[in-house]
């Protein structure tokens, strides 16, 4: 029983480490469109060529394949188009694949010629060509050929994989990706994982998490940053800007109890003029004496934030300030008995 829930658990783990789920697997076709005085060679490096592509993440159709899918279904012989990047498209609509990589090799006398090309069947991207002279007996054929693909084609149609890189300043905390732990800051290297979206998150005991979710692309790398704050964090406004809301304060009441005296005194004599006219002038006394009430609150307000800023700004609200010049410190009890005759 215990077994069978560890494997369930351990399956649920491995589900959730990974990656979201990508698109349909991009093809890329490899043909040996030119061939001059090298015999088995061409196969030979057209076969190292669909080898390293097959590292990334594309589905790679070889030279051998291509060349017999294109004549089952009509399409133009890679001899044919040479380098005509027209052509390499229509071998490429052919083989229902997203990009031709057209190799071209030859030998002549004591020097070798190799030339790559890659189309994407797309019209609106530009071919990208790569081309080199070698030395008899030429050089090391299977670096030579990624060295030249690395310039000419997407980094994820060469690699499967790529690197993550998670910095922060907090030495220690705990990197997790998709919820599994992954090392701590700073991490020795970067995380090489697959193509795909991933969520990446920092713990640290007495701080907040931190979590982001980016995207890995194959042969690319990804940089995140997490910054943690420490729990219970981040100070109040300064005395400065209490200072001055304090004063804004003082002359918004100050403003309002001017209104209201004022508004109290016109009440005032309307009262005095029903009363002199022997009507009811309760109502307006009673306004009267209401807004006059609140003119003296407002008017105690505005004092009191009126003062608030000097004690906020004085030297002596900062802490360890000397006192105020021309004002003598107060002396201890045991000062004062030494001075007193």
């Amino acid at each position: 029983m215990r077994r069978g829930i560890f494997i369930i658990l351990s399956s649920l783990a491995a589900l959730c480490a990974l990656p979201a789920a990508a698109g349909p697997r991009e093809r890329v076709a490899v043909v040996v469109s030119q061939a001059v005085g090298v015999g088995p060679l061409a196969d030979h490096l057209g076969n190292l060529a669909a080898e390293h592509l097959g590292q990334g993440t594309a589905k790679v159709i070889g030279p051998g394949e291509a060349a017999r899918l294109l004549r089952e279904r009509g399409g133009p012989a890679p001899e044919s188009c040479g380098s005509d990047a027209a052509c390499l498209r229509e071998i490429a609509r052919a083989l229902e694949a997203d990009w031709v990589v057209a190799l071209g090799v030859g030998s002549f006398g004591e020097i070798f010629s190799l030339e790559l090309r890659c189309v994407e069947q797309d019209e609106a991207v530009d071919p990208q060509t790569t081309s080199a002279t070698y030395a008899a007996p030429g050089p090391d054929w299977g670096q030579a050929l990624r060295e030249r693909l690395e310039q000419i084609v997407p980094p994820r149609l060469l690699h499967s994989r790529g690197n993550l890189i998670v910095v922060s300043e907090r030495t220690g905390a705990e990197v997790r990706i998709n919820d599994l732990a992954a090392g701590t800051i700073p991490l020795a290297q970067p995380l090489r994982l697959p193509e795909g979206t991933y969520t990446v998150e920092l713990r640290l005991e007495g701080h907040s998490s931190a979590r982001e979710t980016v995207e890995v692309r194959a042969g690319e790398d990804t940089e995140v940053r997490l910054d943690l704050v420490p729990l219970g964090a981040g100070g109040g406004p300064s005395k400065r800007t209490l200072a001055y809301v304090a004063s804004g304060t003082a002359a918004a009441s100050l403003a309002t109890a001017i209104g209201l005296h004022l508004g109290a005194a016109s009440a005032m004599d309307e009262a005095r003029e029903l009363q002199r006219a022997g009507k009811d002038f309760s109502d307006a006394r009673s306004t009267a004496h209401g807004r006059m009430t609140a003119a003296r609150v407002a008017y105690g307000l505005a004092g009191a934030a009126a003062h608030a800023p000097g004690g906020l700004l004085s030297p002596a609200a900062r802490p360890g300030a000397p006192p105020p010049m021309g004002r003598e410190r107060s002396l201890l009890p045991s000062e004062a008995a030494r001075r007193t005759p």
